[in-house]
């Protein structure tokens, strides 16, 4: 990095606490000070948060603006920076001191020790800038590359030392313009929710919120799975994590959030102090624990490539049956007679889910043929479970599912769609 670097400001507000500035630098400039804090998989406390990288649209950039060095239209909207190190604003002065405030002039006199400045919005176009001189370099067009390097980009940048204050701008960047993805806004709220961020906490809180606090429950409910479950560990994607055939962190939260709505109730009704988070963890991880017991094959090594009960809609299928047998196994079905046992113990689950080795559907071949057990969740059009994706025929399924146990368990039918 050069010795010094400096350039112009406006001290233009101040957002939960941090000042913002616009500006404008170099390109020459940006490429030589900025850094990308990239989110990685089941990282915590939190170092990054941008998506990965898609190269054909940093390509696609690049190209775009080797095209038009003239007007360059990559850099039509302002590049957001933040800088981490705690004394950067000692390197802020204003031109003018008697006009220091907002809408006051100011210079950054940025140096090495500063460190880097982290891309909270634009690493697209800043990566694709940084691809079209390299091409120009590489190509020996170097009065086009420097024709680009000497071109002056907006800027907005804050200094806070917080990464979640700095994730949090990213966050109500993407969220309310152009959306950070599902899983990116999960793994966010869940993280800045977790680690005190006060920003996120009140974004949780607050009444617009797209995210509750039971979406963060469910999602730390999925974390946990991920990181201890026999079943679930190494099934579930996190946020910026590949994965083929994985469910996404977001996806397990989603499907979680209805169990752990009915036991945080069942415990509220009861006036119970049981952590309605470890609970629900708890019985989520025993009752695929018997699933896997009723069915070995599906969760073999090599055997469990042929099935399909840990994809998404299919698990979110067996999610909706726990949560209505976990509704009715101390109430309608204790009045009808059956004695379900411990909820907390695997053999009580076992007996109620070996059931299930006697269901029969119809696959997808054509013609159909009746498929029995295991055998309706093989993958393709060999199982019958596939063919259940849609929101409707999930519910329809799960209904099916929960009628077919009871009336393996001789229990009189109970409407369960009303429960599902």
């Amino acid at each position: 990095m050069s010795n010094k670097i400096e350039f112009n400001l406006i001290k233009v507000l101040n957002i939960f606490g941090i000042d913002f500035y616009n500006g404008a630098i170099s390109v020459a400039d940006l490429l030589e000070i900025m850094d990308v804090a990239e989110f990685n998989p089941w990282e915590s406390p939190l170092k990054g948060y941008q998506r990965k990288l898609n190269d054909a649209k940093v390509n696609a950039i690049a190209e775009r603006t080797i095209l038009n060095l003239g007007s360059p239209e990559a850099l039509v909207d302002a590049i957001n920076l933040n800088i981490r190190e705690k004394d950067a604003v000692a390197y802020i002065k204003p031109i003018d001191k008697k006009n220091d405030g907002y809408g006051g002039f100011h210079t950054l006199t940025y140096i090495p020790t500063l460190g880097k400045a982290f891309l909270v919005d634009g690493q697209h176009r800043a990566k694709g800038l940084q691809a079209a001189v390299s091409k120009l370099r590489d190509d020996k067009k170097f009065n086009e590359m420097n024709q680009l390097l000497n071109t002056y980009i907006n800027i907005c940048l804050t200094l806070t030392e917080d990464i979640y204050k700095e994730a949090y701008t990213f966050y109500l960047i993407n969220q309310y313009a152009k959306n950070v993805s599902p899983e990116g806004a999960t793994r966010l709220m869940l993280e800045g929710f977790e680690n005190n961020s006060i920003e996120f906490k009140n974004e949780v809180t607050s009444e617009n919120t797209k995210t509750t606090i039971d979406d963060i429950h469910s999602a730390k409910i999925a974390d946990m799975l991920s990181a201890n479950s026999i079943v679930w560990a190494n099934r579930i994607k996190d946020y910026n994590e590949k994965g083929a055939g994985k469910v996404s962190v977001r996806a397990m939260a989603m499907m979680i959030k209805p169990v752990f709505l009915a036991v945080t109730k069942a415990l509220k009704d009861s006036g119970s102090k049981q952590d309605p988070i470890d609970l629900t963890y708890e019985l989520i991880e025993i009752y695929w624990k018997a699933i896997s017991k009723v069915f070995p094959d599906m969760f073999n090594e090599i055997k469990g490539k042929n099935f399909g009960i840990t994809k998404s809609s299919q698990a979110e299928v067996m999610m909706k049956v726990l949560r209505y047998i976990f509704l009715v196994h101390n109430t309608e079905w204790k009045q009808r007679g059956y004695t379900f046992g411990d909820i907390k113990k695997d053999e009580s689950w076992i007996k109620v889910l070996t059931t299930l080795q006697k269901f029969k559907d119809e696959n997808g071949s054509l013609p159909p043929r009746k498929v029995t057990g295991q055998e309706c969740w093989t993958i393709g059009t060999s199982g019958s479970m596939g063919r259940y994706t849609s929101a409707s025929a999930k519910i329809n399924i799960a209904k099916i599912l929960a009628e077919h146990i009871e009336n393996e368990l001789k229990i009189s039918r109970n409407n369960p769609g009303s429960l599902i």
